[in-house]
């Protein structure tokens, strides 16, 4: 029988009750490193003498080349390990083996029909920065039923598409644009990216190359690369296709900036397909598409939606439940107030009116995000014997019941005008209700309209808010927040 030498065990059990209580245990943490990695400034690599200062919790200043070495070895589906021509490693790069680009779906014009593929079909000129097209086929996010399949096989669901940009483009090797604009590359034999001339791998330049570029591998610093990446067993061909040809010549876009313009590029081109019937729902529907975000910009949000967002959101809070959010006066007379919108209530199967006193008393408590119910009174038809009869209407899901255990009775709301704004509001320690900044708020009423399941906000401190639960959680903490969308009101 094995016996475990005590002070061994003793180790042991110090180190799991480290990690039980989260302390630091000395051993790098990978999540901690990896997210490091792809956030500013690294973008997904980082120089070998630059490692302790990216993560200072995870490595020593004077850490031992070869452990550290030798940790990053240890997830080769995760990291790229970059040689020089000396043997001496010169870089680490975020190099996820998964994160792989169809190339039969890039091909023009055959396209991927494989219907269990197990690679993303997404545009790889647009992950590389360079897409022109004006209706390209291809996917410019990560939102469908195809990629989010592909995420959640490969523990990459939690991440944002502006991560997911990261990490797909360090996970492909690059063609090098200082050699292909100069034909010379001032890192030389240490560069982590291919000496090859981009016209060549896009298939554009003829044979002798006008810019007197390369047009093979053959060198030892190109074989080395393709080593990294599992190319070098590759037919020439393949290896073309697997390149990524990234065009930074252009001022790099800000990150949430990429993120909101992609969801508003969907939105305009039909991808998000706005159902403005909706019966109710959590959220309560109806509306249209763009008209939401033009009605979202002209609301006055005060100072209240321009808190810091470096501080943790919700921490502290001076907001009141009668401090609502209201709509600029253009907004009101737009919507001819007090006609701003119509309730209507399921009974026997019939949608019956509730009349402008009902309604105007739903629309006020709704647009209330600190109110979770109201009570009304039944409207007055003849197949309901209980009209004038008090009945308790939960705001968050808009249904009612007469009776514990009866079947719930539904409402629907229907605006009066297609500029109907919707704001979007999380839960302070106070258990009151703070509208978000005003640039999350675009965000995410964009992300809602074209039905993605999460999306990540946030300056400072990262919340990422799912839909399907509407929760926000810290990304660097843990801690939960319940999030509410309710409709601006309209003062009468």
């Amino acid at each position: 029988m094995f016996v475990m030498a005590e002070g061994r065990l003793n180790k042991v059990m110090e180190l799991l009750e480290a990690l039980a209580e989260n302390k630091d245990t000395g051993i790098p943490s990978f999540n901690r490193v990896f997210r490091k990695m792809i956030e500013p400034p690294y973008r997904g690599k980082v120089l070998f003498n630059h490692v302790s200062k990216m993560s200072p919790e995870d490595f020593q200043p004077n850490e031992p080349h070869v452990s550290l070495i030798r940790w990053f070895r240890s997830y080769p589906d995760k990291f790229a390990v970059f040689e020089g021509g000396d043997g001496r490693v010169a870089m680490f790069g975020v190099r996820v083996r998964n994160a792989c680009i169809c190339w039969k779906s890039n091909r023009q014009p055959i396209a991927c029909e494989e219907p269990d593929c197990i690679r993303f079909h997404i545009c790889k000129k647009f992950v590389g920065g360079n897409c022109t097209a004006a209706r390209c086929r291809l996917d410019h996010h990560f939102q469908s039923e195809h990629s989010r399949g592909l995420l959640k096989r490969y523990g990459l669901e939690d991440f944002s598409d502006v991560d997911l940009m990261t990490i797909f483009r360090q996970s492909h090797l690059q063609t090098c644009n200082f050699y292909d604009r100069k034909g010379t590359c001032d890192h030389e034999d240490r560069c982590v990216k291919v000496h090859i001339c981009a016209d060549f791998v896009n298939g554009s330049c003829k044979e002798p190359c006008p810019k007197k570029l390369t047009h093979d591998f053959g060198s030892d610093h190109s074989q080395r690369l393709l080593k990294v990446y599992d190319l070098h067993d590759r037919r020439l061909e393949d290896q073309l296709d697997q390149l990524l040809i990234c065009d930074f010549s252009s001022k790099q876009q800000d990150p949430k900036k990429l993120q909101r313009d992609e969801i508003l590029r969907l939105i305009a081109t039909g991808f998000a397909i706005f159902d403005k019937d909706d019966e109710g729902g959590a959220c309560g529907g109806g509306g249209g598409d763009d008209q939401h975000l033009k009605a979202l910009r002209e609301l006055n949000l005060g100072d209240k939606a321009s808190k810091n967002n470096s501080e943790e959101r919700g921490s502290t809070s001076e907001h009141s439940a009668a401090e609502q959010p209201r709509a600029s006066k253009d907004l009101r007379n737009s919507l001819k107030s007090g006609k701003c919108a119509k309730w209507e209530m399921e009974i026997f199967g019939e949608w019956k009116a509730l009349g402008d006193v009902r309604s105007r008393k739903l629309e006020t408590a709704f647009c209330n995000p600190k109110q979770d119910s109201i009570s009304i009174t039944l409207p007055d038809v003849d197949e309901c014997l209980l009209f004038d009869t008090l009945i308790d209407v939960n705001l968050n899901d808009l249904t009612a019941a007469l009776l514990e255990g009866a079947e719930k009775l539904k409402l629907r709301r229907t605006p009066n005008n297609t500029d109907d704004a919707w704001l979007w509001y999380y839960e302070t320690d106070g258990k009151n209700w703070d509208p978000y900044p005003e640039d999350d708020q675009v965000l995410l009423e964009s992300a809602f309209l074209v039905k993605v399941k999460r999306i990540v906000v946030g300056k400072g401190e990262i919340y990422r808010v799912k839909f399907s639960d509407l929760t926000q959680r810290n990304r660097e903490t843990g801690k939960e927040r319940r999030v509410r969308r309710r409709p601006v009101l309209v003062d009468a």
